[in-house]
C-alpha cells in the first residue's frame, strides 16, 4: 500500500543515490511528490535503508539538489525514496521550475525583398 503525500510530478532529472555504507547508483528521476521519488536504476539494499539523493537540477536551478530519505518500495522499474522531510524546500522550487513552461528560441525569419537595401 502506497502513503504517497501530494501529486506525482514528472521530472527527467539525473540522480546519484548514496548509502552510508558507500555504495552509490546513478539513476534517473520518473516522478517526485512531497514525500518522495520514484527512481529508475538499482540499488540493491534493504527496504528502510537510509539514502542520500542527489539531483541534477535543470534550467535556472542548475546545479545538484541533495535531498535524504530512506528506501521505501522496489519495483520493476527501480526503486522509490520517502524524504526524510516533508516537501522539502529545494523539492519544491525544482517542481516549480519544472513546470514553467520551456521558452523556445524566436525565430529569425528571412528578411523580405522590400527591407533589403537595393544595389545599383
Amino acid at each position: 500500500m502506497e502513503h504517497r503525500c501530494g501529486y506525482r510530478r514528472s521530472l527527467e532529472a539525473i540522480v546519484t543515490v548514496r548509502t552510508r555504507s558507500g555504495v552509490t547508483v546513478q539513476g534517473r528521476v520518473l516522478n517526485v511528490s512531497a514525500s518522495g521519488a520514484l527512481i529508475r536504476g538499482v540499488l540493491q539494499v534493504p527496504l528502510h535503508t537510509q539514502v542520500l539523493v542527489q539531483i541534477e537540477a535543470p534550467g535556472r536551478l542548475a546545479g545538484r539538489i541533495s535531498l535524504v530519505g530512506e528506501i521505501s518500495r522496489v519495483t520493476p522499474e527501480g526503486f522509490a525514496v520517502e524524504w526524510s522531510e516533508f516537501a522539502p524546500q529545494a523539492l519544491r522550487n525544482l517542481v516549480r521550475e519544472a513546470a514553467l513552461p520551456r521558452r523556445m528560441p524566436e525565430r529569425v525569419s528571412e528578411p523580405d525583398e522590400a527591407d533589403l537595401p537595393h544595389r545599383r
